[in-house]
């Protein structure tokens, strides 16, 4: 394929983007390769390397693409100050995200970067930020400033969060449990939270 030259470069990188998202929300990221990328774009695919050092530089922007959309919904979570409701209106925001973003999902949390590769702290940045909307549930207990347990907390739960729905997406859940996933993720909110509540009375 002759190299096009119809697009500035920032433009060839939302065209990329674009297609790379599409490619991977239909196929997964096993999908995305540089000659598929570079026939939905119809460049040659040694032109993906002007835009990009390589395939992860892709990828990192895809999910952070994906890390928008989750914390854009995560913000219209209306927050009510109260950790039950609160925490199961995050845990219904999560679990409607993932089905219906799950290849997207699988990209974001299962893909690892090649080897002597690292993740660019602006990214790492966007994960943060994340994680900071999901401790507002915890602020009743830990107060409003973001502290060791609280992050403990909330990294402790999405952990675990994340197990179940990995699990489902393998398709392995069901040789270990008999239940939903979302019936196991509620399960696990209602009795992590009261764990929590419970450590913090004043009364223990």
């Amino acid at each position: 394929m002759a190299r096009r030259s119809d697009h500035s470069r920032d433009q060839l990188f939302e065209l990329m983007v674009a297609a790379a998202q599409e490619i991977i929300t239909e196929e997964g990221i096993e999908g995305l390769t540089a000659r598929r990328l570079a026939a939905a774009v119809g460049y040659s695919p040694g032109s993906i390397y002007n835009v990009f050092r390589n395939l992860d530089g892709l990828i990192v922007a895809v999910n952070s693409r994906t890390l928008d959309r989750l914390v854009e919904a995560f913000s219209a979570i209306p927050m009510t100050g109260t950790p039950e409701p609160d925490l199961a209106a995050l845990l219904d925001c999560y679990l409607a995200f993932e089905e219906q973003n799950p290849k997207l999902w699988s990209a974001l949390f299962d893909y690892d970067l090649r080897e002597g590769e690292d993740w660019p702290d602006w990214y790492l940045a966007k994960i943060g930020q994340l994680f900071a909307m999901a401790e507002r549930v915890f602020v009743p207990i830990y107060g409003p400033q973001p502290t060791r347990q609280s992050r403990i907390a909330i990294q402790t739960f999405w952990a675990g969060l994340h197990g179940i729905t990995s699990l489902a997406r393998s398709g392995t859940l069901k040789t270990v449990a008999s239940e939903t996933p979302t019936t196991l993720a509620r399960h696990l909110a209602r009795t992590y939270l009261a764990g929590l509540l419970a450590s913090a009375s004043p009364e223990q």
